[in-house]
């Protein structure tokens, strides 16, 4: 007897459910141990919220939602829901943009700065991401990748996204400098900045084509990956200090449609060197003396008529001999 067919859920919670069993499936594959507590430290902070967005810790069975400034750990999974994202900072100096339905597992971050070594492993299930790779680390081993169900992204010290559906996979290099590779059907692709490829499952990618002119999907990609907000020039270190000292909820943040091409990569202590701005002269205003305060004006008398001339007494008549 053949088995019947069974649909795919069509009612928006079916589709929550079976996103959340992947999420789930996830955390099962997670090795043991992975819980978060104490003795698991953190790897980054999360900086910004637009929407509503959760977390899964690895080895509590309730996601949570996301707050500023949470703490992020290893093989901790994020999910975005509709016209939601979030921004995460790293220790090793890396800013990641998850976009609105996104699933986002770090699945690895190993970071020391004593040896100059930095290898991370992000797993896209599905959704879209955008990472700023500060600057190239030195230490042999040193990696940035982003897994997708069909095909993995690597950079170095660049500005890049990434998206998937589950059956296709693309990255665009929207930075000035460095390179990013795409691997997909065993084959590798370098794109440089200001191009973009794609590639389904178990095909080769695309010969990299320009962003100028990309196709509506490519530039959406993009778009929904921006999420300005103020330019950061400390380090990671003081900027997730200085938000533990805070913690004050961040208000609601707005976001453009493409309005370039690009985000200039310059949001990141390590990226580039911004320009240094001095700070006005500040002049000493001179303290005046205090003014009295005005008398009351005295009444003016009207002006007195001028004197009447007197008139001479008439001459005496004349003598008459």
């Amino acid at each position: 007897m053949r088995n019947k067919r069974t649909d795919l859920p069509r009612s928006g919670n079916d589709r929550i459910i079976v996103r959340w069993l992947g999420v789930l499936m996830i955390l099962v594959a997670a090795p043991p141990g992975w819980g978060h507590d104490a003795a698991v430290n953190p790897v980054g902070q999360v900086t910004a919220v637009q929407g509503r967005v959760i977390v899964a810790h690895s080895g509590e069975s309730k996601p949570l939602r996301v707050n500023v400034p949470d703490e992020i750990v290893p093989h901790d999974v994020i999910q975005t829901d509709g016209k939601s994202r979030s921004k995460i900072l790293f220790q090793d100096d890396t800013l990641l943009t998850i976009g609105e339905n996104s699933i986002v597992e770090i699945a690895e971050h190993t970071y020391d700065s004593s040896v100059d070594i930095r290898s991370v492993t992000l797993k896209l299930a599905e959704g879209k991401l955008r990472a700023l790779v500060g600057r190239i680390f030195g230490g042999q081993g040193s990696t940035f990748i982003v897994r997708t169900p069909t095909a993995f992204a690597a950079s170095q010290g660049t500005y890049f996204v990434v998206w998937t559906d589950g059956a296709m996979s693309g990255v665009a290099n929207i930075g000035t400098t460095g390179q990013v590779s795409f691997t997909s059907g065993s084959r590798t692709v370098v794109l440089n900045p200001g191009q973009f490829t794609v590639a389904a499952a178990h095909t080769a990618p695309a010969t990299p084509s320009s962003l100028v002119g990309a196709p509506a999907d490519v530039n959406q990609a993009v778009a929904l990956t921006e999420f300005k907000d103020a330019f950061i020039s400390e380090s990671a270190k003081d900027v997730l200090r200085g938000l533990d000292r805070r913690r004050e909820p961040v208000a609601a943040m707005q976001w453009s449609n493409l309005a370039a091409m690009h985000t200039p990569p310059a949001v990141i202590s390590g990226a580039v060197t911004p320009p240094v701005i001095p700070p006005p002269p500040v002049h000493a205003s001179p303290v005046s003396p205090p003014v009295p305060p005005a008398s009351p004006p005295r009444p003016v008398a009207p002006p007195s008529p001028p004197p009447t001339p007197p008139i001479p007494p008439p001459p005496p008549p004349p003598t008459i001999r």
